[in-house]
């Protein structure tokens, strides 16, 4: 009997410790205006080697430093021309980077033509892609 007061006794104290320990949810807080979603257009070849991976760069040429891999999706900025073959971009901390338009190919999806991806900000101040059908 006593090791039953002890479990229902602390019970509330341990519901209330996981409840209130839980993250806030991530959760889309806008549409980004001015950029537009592309996807990476790559080789079989390309894709494969790991050790020369598309990169963005901190500038709008070749020899500029890497700053990381391309991902699947790049938000690319629509009022701006293409520069030295690199697009402006903004990666997911809403940094600028730039991206070299020979990887870049429009946004689609074979499978579900009707697919579009918008750029979107989150509510911890990070950057992404939500679709919609």
């Amino acid at each position: 009997m006593k090791r039953l007061f002890v479990l229902v006794s602390a019970a509330p104290f341990f519901t209330a410790f996981m409840t209130d320990a839980a993250p806030p949810k991530h959760h889309v807080v806008s549409e980004v205006s001015g950029y537009t979603c592309m996807m990476l257009k790559l080789t079989d070849a390309q894709r494969m080697d790991f050790a020369h991976a598309p990169q963005f760069k901190t500038a709008p040429t070749s020899d500029a430093a890497n700053v990381a891999p391309l991902t699947g999706q790049v938000a690319i900025r629509d009022d701006v021309a293409p520069e030295n073959g690199y697009a402006e971009a903004i990666n997911f901390a809403g940094r600028k980077v730039w991206a070299a338009t020979t990887f870049l190919a429009p946004y689609h999806v074979e499978s579900e033509p009707n697919t579009t991806c918008h750029v979107v900000k989150y509510s911890d101040n990070t950057y992404g892609f939500t679709y919609r059908r």
